[in-house]
């Protein structure tokens, strides 16, 4: 009876979180993230600021997400542990701030 009332209570909070799933994921610097994607970062002055005056690290992930995709980026500086946090649609045309409680719904992808 205890394992029922888990796996219901495990179906009710899994509905709570988007259907999505990683298509790809990079994390790295220049090196390791395509052109495309890291030059659409660099667009944002808060990540541009973090990978020029510190070792920064950014986390990518390509979202399927119904019919939309997009990325959703971590940007960290590594001596420091702040954090900023990216949307990009497809075509990389825009880079929107987003807040921590917003990338954070999107990790369950990896899974």
């Amino acid at each position: 009876m205890k394992s029922v009332a888990c796996l219901l209570l495990l179906a009710i909070a899994g509905s709570c979180l988007p259907s999505c799933r990683v298509t790809y994921f990079f994390m790295g610097g220049e090196d390791s993230i395509p052109s495309d994607v890291w030059a659409a970062i660099n667009k944002n002055e808060k990540a541009k600021n973090i990978f020029d005056n510190s070792d920064g690290l950014a986390m990518v992930m390509h979202i399927e997400e119904g019919k939309d995709s997009f990325f959703v980026v971590q940007v960290q500086n590594f001596y420091t542990g702040e954090s900023i946090y990216l949307m990009m649609p497809e075509g990389l045309s825009k880079v929107e701030e987003m807040e921590a409680s917003a990338y954070e719904k999107y990790k369950h992808c990896q899974h």
